[in-house]
């Protein structure tokens, strides 16, 4: 019997940790992480490091380390925007992002513009659990939900398959067709400049 509890316990542990790591799979939680690789601002400052970095409408917030990396994880979602800051040469830009509910936003080499109060990334990588909210098949499109959003958020994602590979759990390659409204589809692709998804890995669940 107290072997059986001690495994049980380790079990707990284990399922605890994998829960606490936001922005995986499974979880409420969105991350959105990244690199700033340049800052043009009035003034030259060389240093990537301690730009302050936050979720618009939120108290979500951190700073670049010296590489310009950062790491946001909390309870936001859909259409929003970070902001980058920065105090020695007053430099801010701001960058609208598109975030699914419990997923991951991957922002490379971004490039901050304080004359236009802009922010551009070079890469945009999303991960989400979604759920098949609409199919075109004919257009080779899908349209999914986040599997976590709350009650008020009506983002909806496209993904376009014409880039996009799509199997199920076992590897077994699917067609448009397989699918179904209400499926539920693990994502991993990048954001294109028109606001869709391409290039993306689909398992169905």
């Amino acid at each position: 019997m107290n072997r059986w509890r001690a495994w049980a316990a380790c079990w707990l542990v284990i399922l605890a940790s994998c829960a606490s790591d936001g922005g995986q799979r499974g979880t409420g939680i969105t991350v959105a992480e990244g690199n700033v690789v340049s800052v043009q601002a009035s003034a030259t400052v060389a240093d990537l490091g301690g730009i302050d970095v936050s979720v618009e409408g939120t108290e979500l917030r951190t700073t670049t380390d010296t590489d310009g990396n950062f790491t946001l994880r909390g309870d936001f979602a859909g259409d929003t925007a970070l902001r980058f800051e920065r105090v020695p040469d007053v430099a801010a830009a701001r960058l609208p992002v598109s975030a699914p509910a419990g997923g991951r936003l991957g922002l490379r080499d971004v490039v901050l513009d304080a004359s236009a109060g802009s922010a551009t990334a070079g890469t945009v990588e999303v991960e989400f659990e979604g759920n098949v909210d609409t199919l075109a098949c004919d257009d080779a499109r899908i349209t999914l939900t986040s599997v976590h959003r709350a009650a008020d958020d009506l983002e909806t994602y496209v993904v376009d398959l014409t880039s996009s590979t799509l199997h199920d759990r076992g590897g077994l390659q699917l067609t448009c067709t397989d699918l179904a409204v209400g499926d539920r589809l693990d994502v991993d692709g990048v954001f294109v400049s028109d606001g869709t998804i391409a290039n993306a890995d689909l398992t169905r669940r």
